[in-house]
């Protein structure tokens, strides 16, 4: 009864396993190259996803399920943060100063309309009113980008990595697009030959175990050509218009392949300083680690717990100056 039993769940687990995989829409893209200053770029599904770089083995259908629980609880850790940033991120979004609809004969008092109040004969006194209008629902494309190379494996505290702490941050991130029902995606990358970005989750993937388990599942590969990686993701960004929102989560250290006469981290700064000022670029320095030398907007966290507390200020002022392109 026991062997039966664990047979129909197996075979439940499988069948959820390949419904969350068909489903995930990750499998429809493609390994393409690019081409820049002879360095390659190769965009390859989540599905071809390893465990890591040195371990070759491919996730099994238990990694699935461990991996999305995995996901799930640090969302419930850090509920607060989620929340906070949502509530951050909409009000910006749809802006502190919506439109007032005037000549009302309730509401708040339009004072450049008091001087009515005046005249007792003038009827325009009923009318010295203004109300707020309905503000529309914010939306935004986002990007995030995932530092993954060979120096976030580096031990923090305990057990955890950088790449586990910065998958953390993903899938925080990932819960407060998704809550605001922006459009997001969620790539991490690495470079040896070339770079590698890989889809942890499409724009037009679903949220579902196999795309949580990808999120938050720490990968590390070989060096960082983060230039290359930026840049892919800004024009990727420029190809859907609207709100705009490139945030990348990393240990500041470019380490790489770049263009003749740069340093890997002389390119980043060149692509960052270079991009559209309506983009809003957010640097996330991970496990305590500074990435203020690249990106304007940043902060540094400790752990993921701070995520929250210590984005808001920064995401209150980038976010003024991300406009509709």
């Amino acid at each position: 009864q026991d062997l039966e039993n664990d047979y129909h769940s197996a075979t439940r687990m499988q069948s959820t396993y390949e419904r969350d995989l068909e489903a995930s829409g990750m499998l429809e893209v493609e390994s393409v190259d690019y081409s820049n200053d002879g360095h390659k770029l190769e965009v390859v599904a989540g599905l071809n996803m390893k465990k890591d770089t040195w371990n070759r083995e491919e996730f099994s259908v238990d990694d699935i399920h461990d991996y999305s629980f995995r996901y799930d609880q640090v969302a419930r850790e850090n509920r607060s943060s989620i929340k906070q940033l949502v509530a951050e991120m909409e009000r910006r979004i749809k802006g502190t100063d919506p439109s007032w609809e005037t000549e009302k004969k309730s509401g708040k008092v339009n004072a450049r309309s008091v001087w009515r109040a005046y005249d007792g004969t003038n009827p325009g006194v009923k009318t010295m009113f203004k109300n707020k209008t309905d503000p529309t629902d914010p939306s935004a494309n986002v990007m995030i980008l995932i530092d993954a190379s060979g120096s976030m494996g580096a031990g923090v505290a305990g057990r955890k990595t950088r790449a586990d702490f910065a998958s953390e941050g993903a899938v925080v991130m990932s819960e407060v697009m998704n809550q605001l029902n922006f459009d997001y995606e969620i790539v991490d990358f690495n470079s040896n030959q070339g770079t590698t970005l890989r889809m942890r989750k499409t724009f037009d993937g679903a949220l579902n175990k196999f795309s949580k388990s990808l999120i938050v599942a720490p990968f590390t590969g070989g060096n960082n050509s983060d230039g290359y990686a930026v840049e892919w993701c800004l024009n990727r960004l420029k190809t859907r218009g609207g709100n705009q929102i490139l945030i990348v989560i990393s240990d500041g250290q470019p380490a790489g392949h770049a263009p003749n006469g740069m340093t890997a981290s002389e390119h980043l700064r060149s692509v960052v300083r270079d991009a559209d000022r309506r983009v809003g670029i957010f640097g996330i320095g991970i496990a305590g680690m500074d990435c203020s030398r690249y990106y304007d907007n940043n902060t540094t966290v400790e752990d993921t717990s701070q995520l929250g507390k210590l984005s808001i200020p920064v995401l209150r002022k980038m976010l003024k100056g991300v406009i509709p392109a």
